[in-house]
């Protein structure tokens, strides 16, 4: 529980994490404590893992593109498949990148390097892999909250799907992501 006195809070954001909690209801309790009188709380969420045989299917063909750009990367590969040298900035590409912002130029941490310690502990998660809206919708009522609210976040859902890496576009090509907000 936050170390926050009652009743502090107009407003309190989740944003990715409710499906990565061994008790939810616990913690939208303990939220719904810190908000003032008529405050929201807002879950942003989503269906992270696919439980269908299409969706493990779309994952592991991404997991195949992340692991070869991982090995361009850690080998300094060019995208003509040879290798390159980096100038001062450390890009290889000749008409020079942001290295921050650009998402080719990731460490060699693989991505999926998170899935090891949850995969251990997918048992003591409820939600693991993501919880429907429907559910959390239901999570928050349980829990008291009223005026509850849903928005599909479909603009924005859109967006990464047209201009996100290709590795992300085959994987969450089907991915519900959510936000839902209920009051005090």
């Amino acid at each position: 529980s936050p170390d926050f006195p009652p009743e502090t809070f107009d407003v309190v954001i989740s944003r990715h994490l409710v499906w990565t909690l061994p008790d939810p209801g616990k913690a939208l309790e303990s939220w719904k404590g810190l908000l003032k009188p008529g405050g929201i709380a807002v879950v942003i969420d989503g269906i992270w893992i696919p439980r269908d045989i299409p969706g493990h299917i779309r994952h592991f063909f991404a997991d195949v593109i992340r692991y070869v750009k991982n090995i361009a990367h850690k080998y300094n590969l060019g995208h003509d498949g040879r290798s390159h040298r980096k100038d001062k900035t450390g890009c290889n590409h000749k008409s020079g990148c942001n290295q921050k912002s650009d998402r080719n130029h990731k460490s060699d941490h693989n991505d999926s390097s998170w899935k090891k310690e949850y995969m251990e502990q997918e048992s003591d998660l409820p939600f693991f892999g993501g919880a429907s809206p429907e559910r959390i919708e239901a999570l928050m009522l349980e829990m008291g909250f009223r005026d509850i609210h849903r928005d599909d976040m479909s603009q924005i859902l859109e967006h990464e799907r047209r201009h996100g890496p290709l590795e992300y576009r085959i994987s969450y090509t089907k991915n519900r992501r959510y936000l839902i907000s209920g009051r005090k």
